[in-house]
């Protein structure tokens, strides 16, 4: 019974790690595999590479355990991005825009991930 516990505290962790994908262009066109990362041998070197808005406190291991929990897949790489927050001014009231981290996932080849 410790282990079902467990299992549903990473699951939940894995979800609130996860947070939402990113649906930009160049990130639809990683995941599909078709924007080349470099020349192999004549042949273009396809990567899919999907992209996460993840909390600041979640780290690389953190970000390949949920998805490797939650997706069933084999990740090769995991990397991340903090964008910094940006100032903005509206009349009187200046601030800045929230930091915010995204984490580029990219999968061992032959593996997908089914997004809607």
């Amino acid at each position: 019974m410790v282990d079902k516990q467990i299992s549903d505290q990473w699951l939940e962790r894995a979800y609130r790690i996860l947070g939402q994908p990113l649906a930009t262009e160049k990130s639809t066109k990683e995941a599909e595999g078709k924007v080349p990362v470099r020349m192999v041998n004549k042949g273009a070197e396809q990567r899919r590479a999907y992209h996460f808005r993840v909390p600041q406190w979640a780290n690389k291991i953190d970000v390949r355990r949920a998805v490797e929990t939650v997706f069933h897949v084999q990740v090769e790489r995991v990397n991340t991005i903090t964008k910094h927050g940006k100032p903005y001014a509206r009349g009187y009231h200046a601030g800045n825009t929230p930091e915010w981290k995204k984490a580029i996932v990219t999968l061992k080849p032959g593996q997908q991930i089914e997004l809607v």
